[in-house]
């Protein structure tokens, strides 16, 4: 016997047993007959003898029929379903059909052509826009009563308690059932809330587990990122601890605990400030300030802000707003590029600018010598040459002043030592290249002076701009002579 039925009713009459079975909310009866010779019985005479024993709803008349046949030829029945109510439905409460991915922590990977697994596609969150559809709501029912082959009513079942359905922050409920997120993010429904998140915690490690993360709000992760795992982070990102070889960015603030890449695959991307505790080997392209608590070793870094570091050793930095560090270079003497005062965004311009300046200086220094030596008759010529010389430098330089300009009031051409300047360090200020052939010790700051030389003059904030030093400086040579 079905574990569903119970037994309801038996009794023995002339040749036979017959028994009654009904499952356990009564919406269904069986029937088994045993007969013990051939029995001559009426579909209407069993459909009476259920109905003296209470079954009287829902009597089906094919099975009482296939009944009646089998034991008037002598046959047993066992189990036939002879009677069927209607069972409860329950309540459905008011739902949301989601059109997008909604927010999870279990991985869904994808199969690639060759049969391996996609690591960096996890499909843990899909990003929405403002105004983008999210969902459609799904009206509720109210639950149905049922009847028993008795014919007495079946109750709604009462449903495990659960809260209703309501909109959260950053969802709008339209008029025709549509859900409309009101700002970028992720969909998130948990206890039965739907709403927008424009945030994204990694609790551990950004792996194989998490993939790769491209979201338009914040991130934080709360461990590391691993190499090649690439994090794309639209308003801010946050890593509590390493970032290995791999490639992150942000538009916005960009925080972690440290960096270090190959030289090549380990960059950044950052529209706002960054800080972090060290870098190495780690290309950055940055539209704020960069903060290194610790060293900057062998790096790319390109500011439009300033860059300050305890150590900048290999490699190169250019800042619009100016540079500063405890230690410039290293005792192994290793090439380090200090550029200030230019905008990396702009740099190529202006290269180009002073390629074509260069061999035109030189020109008119020449034609500078030759005419102190010139006959009289070849002194118009020269005069003339110097001249179209000279007003294609002056063309040059408003261009490039323009877009010196771009750089706006941040820009500062000027490089802040507070302890040690070591050899082999390259600094570029202005017009001005010079390499460091000694070692420096001590705090001081570094100009431009007069479009030719570098000037050492005593340390200052570096948010006292060289332009103001060089005025002053300028101005006590003019009072010594």
């Amino acid at each position: 016997m079905d574990s569903e039925y119970i037994p309801f009713d038996q009794w023995h009459e002339e040749h036979c047993d017959i028994r009654l079975l009904l499952s356990a909310d009564e919406s269904k009866c069986c029937l088994s007959i045993l007969p013990s010779q051939p029995l001559t019985m009426t579909d209407a005479e069993l459909g009476e003898r259920l109905k003296k024993h209470g079954i009287n709803t829902g009597l089906k008349t094919d099975a009482i029929e296939n009944v009646c046949s089998l034991i008037n030829q002598g046959k047993p029945v066992r189990e036939q379903l002879v009677a069927e109510g209607r069972p409860s439905e329950p309540a459905v409460p008011e739902s949301i059909r989601f059109s997008v991915e909604v927010s999870t922590t279990k991985p869904s990977y994808e199969q690639m052509d060759h049969g391996k697994i996609d690591y960096h596609r996890t499909h843990l969150f899909e990003n929405v826009e403002a105004g983008q559809c999210i969902g459609t709501m799904v009206p509720g029912k109210p639950g149905v009563p049922g009847c028993t082959v008795r014919g007495q009513m079946i109750p709604v079942p009462v449903s495990a308690a659960m809260p209703p359905l309501r909109i959260g922050k950053g969802v709008a409920r339209q008029d025709d059932g549509s859900c409309v997120a009101t700002m970028d993010g992720r969909v998130v429904f948990e206890e039965n809330v739907v709403s927008i998140s424009d945030e994204l915690i990694i609790d551990g490690d950004v792996d194989y587990e998490v993939g790769d993360i491209d979201f338009v709000g914040f991130v934080h992760v709360t461990h590391s990122v691993r190499e090649g795992y690439v994090v794309r982070a639209r308003r801010g990102l946050i890593v509590d601890h390493v970032v290995e070889n791999t490639h992150i960015e942000s538009d916005g603030d960009i925080e972690l605990g440290g960096m270090a890449g190959d030289g090549t695959h380990g960059t950044i991307r950052c529209g706002g400030r960054l800080t972090a505790r060290y870098l190495h080997e780690v290309q950055v392209e940055c539209c704020g300030d960069i903060g290194v608590a610790g060293e900057a070793m062998n790096c790319r870094l390109q500011s439009g802000g300033a860059i300050t570091a305890a150590l900048i050793a290999g490699g190169s930095a250019i800042a619009l707003a100016g540079i500063e560090s405890n230690r410039f270079g290293s005792d192994a003497g290793e090439r380090t590029y200090l550029r200030a005062g230019v905008d990396y965004r702009h740099l190529e311009d202006i290269e180009k600018l002073d390629s074509v300046m260069g061999p035109l200086v030189r020109e008119q220094s020449e034609l500078a010598h030759r005419r102190v030596n010139a006959d009289p008759e070849d002194l118009e010529e020269v005069d003339r040459l110097i001249q179209e010389v000279t007003l294609k430098i002056e063309q040059i330089d408003v261009q490039r002043r323009e877009i010196l300009k771009q750089g706006g009031p941040v820009q500062n051409a000027k490089i802040n030592v507070k302890k040690a300047l070591f050899d082999g360090v390259v600094i570029h200020l202005g017009h001005t290249q010079e390499a460091i052939q000694e070692y420096r010790s001590g705090a001081c700051s570094i100009i431009e002076h007069l479009g030719r030389s570098l000037a050492y003059l005593p340390h200052t904030l570096l948010e006292r701009n060289a332009d103001e030093l060089e005025r002053a400086l300028i101005l006590q040579e003019q009072q010594e002579r």
